[in-house]
């Protein structure tokens, strides 16, 4: 015999779970005065059951901004203010809204990401953290105090590098190009142009000075105050305290003094001694020896690491002194006698006195030796940017990586000596 069931009713005869759920949505609704309201019955994205979301939807229709980012971070500001994180669901309404309003196709993670992104309010600072340098160009504040402390060091380095003779400086140190910072270069391009402007340099030895006070500014802005820490001094005075009462528990059974038995026994008790037991002294002995070695390996792995961050930098920026310092310093065993040596040089470097001059000249002229030398910006430019980094020509100790960071102005001034 078959049991006829309508939809709404089960073979028991009682209403089914759905029938329950439709009619406490409708009770809910009827009892806050919004059942049959446009939002609820037009928006897709709040069902009867997600009434919740209403107070979120009214955020998003306060929310009048035209802008993308300043729309989705007010809303996500103002939802979090009332309630404290996104409530269920409320990234769909959201990206729903966001894609009706502004005509688009975006997802949750799109929208999620367009927070991240900093408005160009945020990026370039309200009014009051924008500058003006001497240039006129603005500037937010960390950048002018950044100018400020550049401009300061480099009117500090200018003043001493001009006492100094130029065979005496000695030049600043070698970095690797990834650990440039490229922030303080372009401050110190900018104080190095303003002060090339305002007092311009007079000759090539002047552009040398103003270029060496740069590199010493740029040394000296880098510069960090490392702390010193004591840890291996603190190591090594374990190990010393270690070895000394390993001494005194090798020799247990011989000693005579009360005090050093107590330092002993102290010291035994701590890896856990007991008397009763056979072999103790033998077990702590072997305990103390492994201490002492691991403290040892320590040390001695610190040492390898510092030797191969050392030899590292000196093969990548100073290869001639890596090669010579492979030997250990050790002195070349075959010498030649000074006597020999002084002749060679004396007959190498002699003047001929017997040179005859004559008016012919051996070599071939093809008449564009009289033309004029076209030297443009252009050209000096392509030949600093394949100079190598740290290439330094003379004593002056100028390295390329600063003259690449350069403006145009100094090379203008490169140009006329």
């Amino acid at each position: 015999m078959s049991v006829f069931t309508s939809p709404q009713t089960n073979p028991e005869g009682l209403p089914t779970q759905n029938t329950n759920n439709n009619n406490q949505s409708e009770v809910g609704n009827v009892s806050s005065g919004i059942h049959g309201t446009p939002e609820t019955c037009n928006d897709p994205y709040i069902e009867p059951s997600r009434t919740h979301l209403l107070p979120l939807k009214s955020l998003i229709t306060e929310t009048h901004s035209n802008d993308k980012l300043q729309w989705i971070s007010s809303v996500v500001d103002s939802a979090k203010r009332r309630f404290g994180r996104i409530p269920r669901g409320g990234w769909n309404l959201i990206v729903h809204n966001f894609n009706t309003r502004f005509l688009v196709q975006k997802s949750i993670s799109d929208v999620k990401k367009l927070l991240k992104v900093k408005p160009h309010s945020e990026t370039c600072g309200n009014q009051n953290d924008v500058g003006v340098t001497e240039n006129g160009n603005s500037l937010s504040k960390t950048e002018i105090s950044l100018y400020g402390k550049c401009k300061e060091e480099f009117n500090f380095q200018i003043k001493r590098v001009v006492s100094i003779s130029r065979d005496s400086r000695k030049p600043t140190k070698k970095i690797p190009y990834k650990l440039v910072k490229k922030d303080i270069l372009v401050a110190l391009d900018a104080v190095i142009s303003n002060y090339v402007l305002t007092c311009p340099p007079k000759d090539i030895n002047e552009i040398t000075d103003i270029i060496f006070a740069g590199q010493c500014a740029y040394e000296n802005l880098v510069l960090k105050n490392k702390i010193r820490t004591s840890w291996r001094e603190n190591i090594e005075k374990r190990i010393t305290k270690f070895k000394e009462n390993l001494t005194l528990i090798a020799n247990f059974s011989s000693l005579k003094s009360k005090s050093e038995k107590d330092t002993a026994l102290d010291f035994m008790c701590s890896f856990g001694y007991k008397k009763s037991r056979k072999g103790e002294t033998t077990r702590i002995c072997t305990l103390i020896e492994d201490r002492i070695k691991i403290m040892e390996k320590r040390i001695s792995i610190y040492e390898s690491r510092k030797s191969f961050r050392r030899d590292n930098f000196c093969f990548e920026l100073n290869r001639r002194r890596f090669y010579r310092n492979l030997n250990g310093g050790e002195d070349n065993k075959y010498t030649l006698p000074e006597g020999e040596c002084l002749s060679f040089w004396e007959k190498i470097w002699k003047k001929d006195e017997n040179h005859i001059v004559t008016d012919v000249v051996g070599k071939r002229i093809t008449g564009i030796e009289q033309s004029p030398v076209d030297i443009k910006p252009d050209f000096i430019k392509s030949i600093i940017n394949y100079a190598p980094n740290w290439k330094t020509s003379g004593c002056d100790g100028v390295y390329c990586f600063l003259l690449r960071s350069l403006n145009l102005s100094i090379i203008i001034y490169v140009m006329k000596f």
